[in-house]
């Protein structure tokens, strides 16, 4: 596990990335998570970070593919919380910009639907 390495700006949060991939001539699957620096390496108790995996799966079909995307986010750290606009919109937000990469990344491979 390494730390991203990024501009060098003050504003910038040093990450380490957790990846899990899986291949084969039916599928393709992607697994990730992003964590803080400071936030693993600082805590004494690591059951208390948050790993949030983010994910998709391409599934080769005639004649295109089907792209499922899937993310764990949180929106509030009190469970008893309920979600707000604000975090539904970041949700989507970042739902559209994997799904917008992942279909770059295809080169058009995969046909909107």
């Amino acid at each position: 596990m390494q730390p991203m390495q990024g501009p060098s700006s003050s504003s910038q949060i040093a990450e380490y990335v957790l990846q899990e991939s899986y291949i084969n001539k039916f599928e393709s699957v992607v697994a990730y998570s992003t964590m803080e620096v400071g936030g693993v390496l600082g805590r004494t108790d690591q059951s208390t970070t948050p790993i949030l995996p983010l994910g998709f799966v391409i599934l080769n079909q005639d004649p295109g593919c089907l792209l499922t995307v899937g993310v764990q986010a949180l929106a509030s750290t009190n469970p008893d919380d309920d979600l707000n606009l604000d975090a539904a919109i970041t949700i989507h937000s970042k739902l559209d910009k994997i799904i917008r990469q992942v279909k770059l990344a295809l080169g058009g491979a995969c046909t909107s639907g």
